[in-house]
Parts: structure tokens; C-alpha cells; sequence
């Protein structure tokens, strides 16, 4: 094993991959004991690898230290450092932020990697899992007009964002969107868009929109919906939430 003196932070020590290079104006220097015994790190029985920055104990303390994104990472978090405030920032995978911006109310998953938005007068709650979900609702009637965003891993069968638009509409058609009908599809780029009417259980029609968006590290679905009554009104309303999904990473 191997002691050695270094002459830097703590928290530098800790969040060193996170914060290569960065270091905060006013902080504080010491020199401490550390030692090197090729310590791994192990989530779920998986080797984590550390990269250059070699896990340590600082011997004054008998505390084992591990570099924070390696760490996070293996944990399917994801890490950021803000110079500002001199924070490491973990974000989970089921993580929302939610923050307002004028007239709008603004969501985002920083570990999902995505952003979206919504007039703030038109969000009555919000809900933060592996897919986020908003209820718009119509004070007339109660009944709520839906935004839902999910994502699912890169298809590895070869298939066409066509193919996988009716693969995710025909699995729809079975349990969210009884007797869905696609009325207009157009596709650009590394996106596809579909519009057409569902019904919702006996309790009406329903106008719905879907836009599969393809990245390298999967699909993302972005599903609007908005019941028979109030479809007109919340037709610009829903458009211009889908057009503000935009993807942070």
C-alpha cells in the first residue's frame, strides 16, 4: 500500500471528478495523509470503474473517499458541479425540477436529459416518476387534458420510426387509447408525429398527439390528449407544449 501527503481541499478530494480543475476562489488548502490500497468500488456486484481518480483513505480520519461521478453514475444518477456555489449536483433518474419562467412553468429531469413547458395557468398537477406526467384541466368540466413524456432504450431490431410509431400506437390502441385513429403522420429528421381521435372509455372522444423523437441513446415519447369538448381550445395550448420539449443533454 501506498501513503502519500496531498496539499488540496476535501471537498476538492471528494468531488474531484466532477470538478476537474475547478477550484472555488477563497477556499482553503491543508496537507493530509492519504493512503492508496487499490480500493475498488462494487454497485449490485459490478465493478464500478473510478477512472484516474484512484478511491483513498484519509488515514486521520479512517474514512474511505470515492469520486463522486463514477459513484452516481453506477447508481444511474446524474452528475454536474456548479462553480457558483461550489455544489456538486447528483441528480437521480426519477428526479423533476420544476421552475417557473414569466408567464410559463418549466419541467425538467436533468438525469432523463429533457425539458418541457406549459403555461402556468393551464397545469393543475404534475407528477415526476420514470415518465412525467401533466394534468391541464377545464374548469367548465373537470375533465383533464394530458401530457405525458417517456423514454425506452435505442431499438436494436433495425426498425424504422414509422414502424415503431405503430408498434407504440397499436400497444396504445390495447390500453390508454381504445379504438385510436390516426388521421395525419408526417415525419422529419429523427422525429415522427402523428394526430388523431380516441375515445376514453365510454366517456367521449378525445383528440391525441404523438411524437417520437430517435436519439442514440433511445426514443423519446411525447403523448398529448385532450377530450372532445375542449379539443379547440386546447389545440394551440398542446402544440405549443409538445414544440417546447427540448433535450438538455
Amino acid at each position: 500500500m501506498r501513503k502519500f501527503w496531498i496539499g488540496m481541499a476535501l471537498t476538492g478530494l471528494i468531488v474531484a471528478s466532477a470538478a476537474a480543475g475547478a477550484w472555488a476562489a477563497g477556499g482553503t488548502r491543508k496537507n493530509i495523509e492519504v493512503e492508496y490500497r487499490n480500493i475498488k468500488i462494487s454497485v449490485d456486484g459490478k465493478t464500478v470503474d473510478a477512472g484516474e481518480t484512484e478511491p483513498f483513505i484519509y488515514v486521520a480520519q479512517g474514512r474511505t473517499y470515492v469520486p463522486a461521478r463514477p459513484l452516481a453514475e453506477a447508481l444511474g444518477a446524474k452528475v454536474g458541479w456548479d462553480e457558483a456555489s461550489s455544489t456538486v449536483q447528483v441528480y437521480t433518474a426519477n428526479y423533476v425540477k420544476a421552475t417557473t419562467d414569466g408567464e410559463y412553468k418549466v419541467w425538467s429531469m436533468p438525469a432523463q436529459g429533457f425539458a418541457i413547458r406549459a403555461p402556468r395557468g393551464f397545469v393543475q398537477m404534475e407528477l415526476g416518476a420514470a415518465t412525467l406526467q401533466l394534468a391541464l384541466p377545464n374548469p367548465a368540466t373537470g375533465n383533464n387534458s394530458i401530457v405525458a413524456v417517456t423514454q425506452s432504450d435505442a431499438p436494436s431490431d433495425g426498425s424504422t420510426l414509422a414502424q415503431r410509431m405503430d408498434a407504440i400506437i397499436a400497444g396504445l390502441t390495447q390500453t390508454f387509447l381504445p379504438g385510436a385513429k390516426v388521421t395525419s403522420a408526417a415525419e422529419t429528421g429523427n422525429q415522427r408525429t402523428v394526430e388523431g381521435t380516441t375515445s376514453l372509455f365510454g366517456q367521449g372522444s378525445a383528440a391525441f398527439t404523438l411524437r417520437l423523437v430517435a436519439t442514440a441513446k433511445g426514443d423519446w415519447l411525447i403523448l398529448t390528449l385532450a377530450p372532445g369538448e375542449i379539443q379547440s381550445q386546447m389545440a394551440p395550448v398542446m402544440k405549443e407544449i409538445m414544440g417546447s420539449f427540448t433535450l438538455t443533454e
